[in-house]
Order: structure tokens, then sequence, then C-alpha cells
């Protein structure tokens, strides 16, 4: 089903009926309408053209455009011609059709319609101009025309940078799943920890990247490497040496919008770094796969901790994410280890807490802030605002899904770890639980960040970072045009000085 204009350009008539009876030459006027080829119904109304007097080979030269909606592929151009001086009262004289693949017309085509009369028209009206020689023949009658259909565009409204969509595979833990995976490298635990690693891996990174030109939207499908220029391209990137730090190239090369893109184009360069890959560039196929994998593995850590928080046994696991949710509420840090009980007071505040979007948003910062220092705090709460403001009917579905009766833990600290499991889990490259709490261990500093910034108000700063990240992007200089106004008027300026 396609939707769009046709428009039908009615050239000329040839070989109109002048008989010794009738001498006087026609006065006619053709009418055209879509219609299914099929069915026959009407997708479009009649339309009429200009009335040409005394003549049997009339030139009309008048263009009809028909506006179709939802037209199946192959449409009928019904057509017919009507006398309007032989007798008082209009009367059809010929008539005509004409099939054609909406899809085929991708520029203006020249048809030729054989015309019949009333009688013959039932049987013969949908003969083609391709099965006689009409203009040759000087004796059948037709209608030359020139016929284009000019097809909507169709926008897009996918979100380009949206996160991969894993809900719908009905994903389950079981035995299937590899829990150590070949190959297993923990760049990320490097990248928090190993500063030699790291710096090592920002500068090979920045070596490739320097002279590229900055990523734009592409189509996810294309499989075309990501390698920019060093040509033309590169030449409009402002600074190109300007890219040093891993925030730099995140933000002035990668051009990432959401945090998914961070995380995932950060893992994809530095396992390809970490196996001596020297190409360290990556297809939007590449990013797809490896996301899809990164997403799937998050739902299954998901489930892992949600089994160990319903579970009564105490834990290593279980003691970690208890110990991150009490930091976070109260700014506490309660050591399993240590003997002290926690107060009342702490204990309250830990039960009637409250964890909303804004909570989400501003911890999600902050493990992103620890995980990449390179990148400026701001920077950091707009991707995650951004992450938070595209989905935000689906975050709103999670929330009422966590409720459950026989949770032993409140539903806000049950969504306070979803959000910390989503963004760790990104990184994560096992299923195991000791490595969760080792990443628990390693970004407790950023949760103890989230509780202070939040102390301090940064809630109310929600919306503002987005907007000085945005502005922030390199988008291009543009042309310079000195010698026009605002307008586009050419400015006036004296010729002589």
């Amino acid at each position: 089903m396609v939707s769009g204009f046709v428009e039908f350009e009615i050239l000329r008539g040839k070989n109109y009926p002048q008989t010794e009876d009738d001498p006087n030459p026609c006065t006619t006027q053709v009418t055209v309408s879509v219609v299914d080829a099929l069915s026959g119904a009407v997708l479009s109304r009649a339309q009429l053209s200009s009335i040409q007097q005394n003549s049997n080979a009339p030139f009309y030269n008048d263009t009809l455009n028909f506006r179709v909606e939802d037209a199946p592929e192959d449409v009928c151009l019904s057509i017919s011609v009507s006398e309007h001086s032989r007798q008082k009262i209009p009367f059809v004289l010929f008539y005509g059709k004409q099939i054609i693949g909406l899809s085929k017309l991708k520029a203006k085509q020249r048809f030729v319609i054989p015309l019949f009369s009333g009688e013959e028209g039932t049987q013969q009206v949908e003969i083609g101009a391709d099965t006689l020689d009409l203009e040759s023949s000087g004796k059948v009658p037709f209608l030359s025309a020139r016929i284009q259909f000019t097809k909507d565009k169709v926008f897009d409204k996918t979100d380009p940078y949206s996160d991969v969509d894993v809900s719908g595979k009905g994903l389950s833990f079981d035995g299937k799943n590899q829990l150590v995976p070949e190959g297993t490298q923990y760049v990320w635990l490097r990248l928090k920890s190993d500063k030699k690693w790291t710096n090592s891996f920002q500068y090979e990174l920045s070596v490739a990247w320097r002279s590229r030109a900055p990523l734009e939207a592409e189509n996810q499908g294309n499989t075309k490497s990501r390698k920019g220029t060093t040509g033309g391209m590169a030449a409009i990137s402002a600074e190109p040496d300007s890219a040093r730090t891993l925030g730099d190239i995140i933000i002035k090369k990668w051009c990432c919008r959401r945090t998914h893109q961070v995380l995932t184009r950060v893992c994809i360069t530095a396992e390809k770094y970490g196996n001596k890959v020297t190409d360290l560039t990556f297809t939007p196929k590449e990013e797809v796969e490896f996301r899809t994998n990164k997403k799937e593995r998050c739902v299954f850590l998901e489930q892992i901790c949600k089994k160990r928080l319903e579970d009564a046994c105490s834990n290593c696991l279980r003691q970690w994410l208890n110990r991150l949710w009490i930091l976070f509420v109260t700014g506490v840090d309660s050591d399993p280890a240590e003997a002290r009980a926690l107060s009342y007071e702490v204990r309250k505040a830990v039960h009637d807490a409250q964890f909303t979007e804004a909570d989400a948003i501003i911890l999600q910062a902050c493990l992103l802030f620890s995980f990449i220092p390179s990148l400026k705090y701001e920077v950091c709460q707009a991707l995650s605002e951004s992450d938070y403001q595209a989905a935000q009917s689906e975050k709103k579905i999670e929330v009422g899904a966590l409720e459950s009766p026989q949770c032993r833990v409140t539903p806000s600290q049950e969504m306070f770890t979803r959000v910390f499991i989503s963004f760790v889990g990104s990184l994560l490259d096992t299923l195991t639980e000791a490595e969760i709490a080792k990443a628990a261990a390693e970004f407790k500093p950023a949760i103890w960040d989230a509780q202070q910034r939040i102390a301090k108000g940064a809630k109310s700063t929600i919306g503002s970072c987005k907007k000085k990240y945005e502005g922030s992007i390199f988008k291009g200089t543009g042309i310079h045009i000195d010698h026009l106004d605002k307008l586009g008027r050419r400015k006036q300026v004296p010729k002589f000085v």
C-alpha cells in the first residue's frame, strides 16, 4: 500500500470521428478518475479537463493531480471523452483505461491510450497501448498522456539513539547460558583500577580517532565501518588534536546521546585493544550485536539479584546490595563485618525511603562519572536525563511491575538495584555473583557521591545539564556568508569609501 500524488498530463487526442453524415468536428472534454485495478473501487474522485472546441485532434495540455491514500501497487486510470456540440446534453463518446504500476513510475512516462466507443468499451476497454501501433495506424482513436507518481516521503519516527529491545525474547536464566564466556578480559575492571592500562588504551584510541570525522546517526543495519575520512570531512572537524582523553572522544568524535552508547562503544574498543587489534573502529552492526548480548545478560543479572534479595538467607551479594541501598539513602556505610547495628532512625529512613526518577538520573550519572572520570559530571547527567526522557513511559511500567507481596525488600530498594544493575551489568563479563559483588565494591564511591549530590540539591539541576550538553555537541561551522544579512538579502555596501 502506497500513498502519494498521481500526475496525469493530457497531451492530445487523435482520430476522433468525422464522417460525411456528420462533417462537423468534435467539441470534447476528458474525464479521468483513479480506481483499483482489481476491485474497481474509486481511489480518487474524477477530474475534468478543459473543453476543446471544433477539433478531431485536440491539444488539451491539461494537468490533473490525483491524491491516493493507501493505494495498491497497481491502479487503473479510468478515462471517458464526452462530446458537447452534437447533442443538447453531453454524451460519452469514448472510453479508455490505462493500468499502471505505481512503483515503476519513478519518472514521468508517456502513454498512448486507445479509446473505444461505449458498446465496445465493456469488452475492449483494457487493451494496452503496447498492443497496437496506434500512432501510425491513423484509424483507432487514442489519447496521449504523460503520467508520473510521486510517493509520499516516509519519515523515520524511530529514535536513532534508542537502546535495543530484548523484552520480546522471553529470556530465562537456565543451563544454556554460559556463566563465564571464553576470552573474558574484565576490561571494565581495568578501566576502573589499572591506570597504566587505561592511559595506554586512551592514547591508542585518541590516535585512531583524532583525524576522523565525528560520527553521525546512521542506520543500524549498515555494515560499513565507521572509519571516517582523512580528507574533506576531517577538514571540517573542529580542533582535531583536542580529542586527547576518553571523554573528548565520547563527546567530539562519537557524539553519544545515550548512556548505553557510551558503555557499548567504550567496551567494544577496549576489548579490541585488549586483543591487540590495531583498528579501534566499529561498525553499526557490531555495536548492535554487542549491545544486544550485553542487554540480554543484564536481564539475567537482574534475575540473580532479585532472587538474592527475596532470599531469607544471608550471602555476600545480598549484603552488598543492602549496603549500597543504605549508603544511598542515609550516607551510612554499614559494613556487615562490623558488629555495630544500625540505629532506629537509620532503619526507619531506609524503610520509608522513596526512589524516584530524579534519584535514578543522579545515580546513573554518578556511576558513569565514576567509570569515566574524563567526562564532566554535567555531561553524565545530561546523558542520564536523555535516557529517562526517551523511555519515560517504559520506566513507569517497570516501577509498577516491581511490586510483589512476597518480596522481602521495598519496591524502592528493588528499583534502586535494577538501576544499578542495568548500568553495571552492561560492563560485566560473567553471570556470577562474585563479579557483581566486585562491581558493587568498585562503584561504592559513586553511590556515596550520588547521596551527597542529592543531599546538596542536585535534583533541582535536572533539565539544565541536558540543554548545555546538547549545545556543546559539534554540529559544523557552516558556510560563512558575510555579504548577506539575516534575511538572505545582499548588504548595501558603499562602492566607494
